[in-house]
């Protein structure tokens, strides 16, 4: 059993912060640095957090981890991730989705790293979670829908939309049942790009950054309690390459 290991960030220790997993979705030994883009992100916080998740596709096992819905896209484990592509015969009624099969608490830390790629005669270079899903009844997700974008709107949930490439691009946060928006920003993808996504949920208060830049800082009256965490796209030749979660176990 990998050690549980209680973190303090503060800003003066920022920089020389290092952890280990208390309980990897894959394989993982001796200490897991924090990622580099959060250490800043996080160094005016007083967080204690245990980290759950350290997923990087590269072993074939993943598909025991992790569950798809998806329209028809070819989703494999090329590229340095989990590639999901899109036939060229109507990408824009195609949507993938990945879910976590672990649930996670309330409040969480999550840190990904996912690239678009160039390819594609129509690329919508979509990167979009969902947090916290479940049943309508407040039941655990049930999975096995379609992968179609209305299945998910009538449960409850959380999205955080991040989309460019071939068409205007946004970045949302939505609410469901209702797909109710709560936050939105100009912010675009493009093709060819890395990108570090990071979302931090603490009480009803949801942030959301890019590549270190704070695109969403907005707060539910009403916050969900935990749930399924997934990972969506539509018309997108992607890769997500890496996903790593933390519990904020308490806020000093």
């Amino acid at each position: 059993m990998l050690k549980t290991t209680s973190i303090l960030i503060l800003a003066a220790f920022a920089a020389a912060l290092s952890f280990t997993p208390v309980y990897a979705l894959s394989p993982a030994s001796g200490d897991a640095e924090a990622p580099a883009c959060v250490r800043p992100i996080l160094a005016d916080e007083h967080l204690s957090l245990k980290w759950m998740v350290d997923e990087d596709f590269s072993k074939g096992e993943w598909s025991g981890r992790w569950t798809s819905e998806s329209q028809g896209a070819q989703i494999e484990t090329a590229e340095g991730g989990l590639k999901i592509s899109t036939p060229p015969e109507n990408p824009k009624k195609l949507g993938t989705t990945v879910w976590l099969n672990e649930k996670l608490p309330a409040d969480v830390l999550i840190h990904i790293n996912v690239k678009t790629l160039t390819t594609g005669d129509f690329n919508a270079c979509n990167l979009n979670l969902f947090l916290h899903a479940k049943e309508a009844d407040g039941s655990d997700l049930v999975f096995g829908r379609s992968g179609a974008y209305p299945d998910y709107h009538q449960i409850p949930n959380y999205i955080f939309t991040f989309v460019g490439g071939d068409m205007k691009g946004w970045a949302r946060v939505r609410r469901d049942p209702g797909f109710n928006k709560i936050a939105e920003s100009d912010a675009r993808t493009a093709r060819g790009k890395d990108y570090q996504i990071t979302v931090l949920k603490v009480d009803g208060r949801l942030r959301y950054w890019v590549d270190g830049q704070l695109i969403h800082d907005v707060t539910d009256p009403e916050p969900l309690d935990g749930g399924q965490f997934g990972l969506r796209t539509w018309a997108s030749d992607i890769v997500w390459e890496k996903v790593e979660i933390a519990a904020v176990v308490s806020e000093s």
